[in-house]
C-alpha cells in the first residue's frame, strides 16, 4: 500500500523505485508527466525468462506493495543485464520524447 503523503508524481516515482528496489537489483523510475511513471528494472533473475514470467514476478509485488500507484505506471521495462542495447523502449526510457499535454 502506498503512502498517502505521496502527493507529487516525483514522490510517487521515487516510492515505486524504492519498493521495487527491495526485490530487484537495478531499478530506475521517473515521472514522465504528472500522471505517468516510467520504470525500468534490469535484473539477473530475468535472464532466460519469458516476458510473461518477468511480468508475473513483478506484478505480484505491484499488487502487494504498489496497488494504488500501479495505474500511474505507463512504461514498465523488464530487462536482463545485456539486453538494454537491444530495446528501442530502453532508448526511449533514456531519451524521453516530449510528453503530450
Amino acid at each position: 500500500m502506498a503512502n498517502p503523503e505521496l502527493k507529487t508524481s516525483k514522490e510517487r516515482a521515487e516510492f515505486v523505485r524504492r519498493m521495487l528496489g527491495k526485490h530487484f537489483k537495478d531499478v530506475e523510475a521517473y515521472d514522465y508527466n504528472p500522471v505517468s511513471i516510467r520504470v525500468r528494472i534490469v535484473d539477473p533473475s530475468f535472464k532466460d525468462q519469458s516476458l510473461k514470467a518477468r511480468e508475473e514476478s513483478v506484478q505480484k509485488i505491484l499488487d502487494q506493495d504498489l496497488d494504488d500507484i500501479q495505474a500511474d505506471i505507463t512504461l514498465l521495462l523488464l530487462l536482463a543485464p545485456g539486453e538494454e542495447g537491444n530495446s528501442l523502449m530502453n532508448y526511449e526510457f533514456n531519451h524521453p520524447g516530449r510528453a503530450s499535454s
